[in-house]
């Protein structure tokens, strides 16, 4: 999703990302010998929607200790996936509306690769006010941070849009209330299901937002996901018609879990969570291990002008309901 000003030419190293697109790696086979290569990286080379808070990550197909980040930014590097994926992260935001250049010194060259960052991180603009914007969340579009295959687990968990509206704004911060959309209709909020009010949104590094949660509980009094804890973040554009940039971190009960599938239980769902790369840790509120957390990246929102999401505390009890949810 990009709404950049278009005032950017398309540069040399704009393609698709594979190991083609970097700069030709050294055919000395004195000074590399290895045959690792660069799977993938993040943000792709040539991309012109980079968030500027962003980590930039390295793939690589075998894991090379002597691998090194080299940028024109300071940041610190680390390693995840038993070292197959590279990390830096910027010390500071970059700037929004920016080109950069990251290269990896490792085993077999030293590659580079081209991006520009998008207009997030820009000042909003005077005229925009973000009290009583609701946005559509596109869960079915995020990026999990590992684990393979925890897409299809978490759809079938939380459904793919959530609605959030700003139903407050003041000097504490963005107050925020969540409600999940009917079937019938993405764009409208399903009346049978509790809204959930998020605690205050850190908003001092506008447009930057960040908050922590404990205890949310989505879904009908039948039916519920219950987070033991919700860390999310996200950046608002200038002009407030898009959020970017969003990652939150779930902390889900198994053995909430197993109350709403049938024939579970906290044991076998723990062990498909640990064969998907994401093993059950404690739980914040007893310290029991039955806990798994979901990080995802890259969340992003529209700005849905004609939408307002009420206040629904009881479920099923909204005369709009008509008796029974839709989840």
């Amino acid at each position: 999703m990009y709404r950049s000003p278009a005032v950017f030419c398309v540069f040399a190293l704009l393609c698709a990302c594979d190991e083609a697109t970097f700069r030709p790696v050294e055919d000395d086979a004195s000074v590399r010998t290895c045959e690792t290569t660069i799977v993938s990286t993040n943000p792709r080379n040539g991309s012109m929607e980079a968030y500027y808070r962003q980590a930039i990550e390295f793939e690589l197909s075998e894991p090379d200790p002597t691998a090194v980040v080299f940028a024109d930014f300071a940041g610190e590097q680390t390693t995840r996936d038993d070292g197959l994926v590279v990390v830096y992260t910027p010390d500071e935001p970059l700037e929004p509306l920016t080109e950069y250049t990251v290269g990896l010194d490792y085993c077999r060259g030293t590659p580079e690769i081209g991006f520009y960052t998008s207009e997030l991180g820009l000042l909003l603009d005077e005229d925009m006010d973000l009290l009583g914007r609701t946005y559509a969340l596109a869960l079915d579009e995020v990026r999990f941070l590992a684990g393979d295959g925890l897409e299809e687990v978490a759809a079938t968990l939380v459904s793919p849009t959530m609605l959030v509206s700003a139903h407050a704004v003041d000097e504490d911060g963005i107050h925020l209330r969540v409600a999940l959309p009917s079937d019938e209709d993405p764009e409208t909020q399903d009346y049978c299901i509790r809204t959930v009010e998020l605690p205050v949104a850190d908003f001092v590094e506008a447009p930057f937002f960040s908050l922590t949660a404990t205890d949310v509980s989505f879904g009908a009094s039948s039916a519920t996901v219950d987070l033991r804890r919700l860390d999310f973040t996200g950046t608002v554009s200038p002009d407030g018609s898009w959020m970017g940039g969003g990652t939150f971190a779930a902390v889900l009960d198994t053995r909430d879990i197993a109350q709403i599938i049938a024939g579970s239980s906290p044991e076998t769902l723990c062990a498909i969570a640990a064969g998907l790369g994401v093993p059950c840790d404690m739980c914040p509120q007893d310290g029991a291990e039955w806990c798994v957390t979901l990080d995802v990246l890259e969340v992003t929102a529209e700005w849905l002008p004609e939408v307002e999401i009420d206040p629904i505390l009881e479920a099923n009890a909204d005369p709009r309901c008509g008796g029974s949810s839709t989840h």
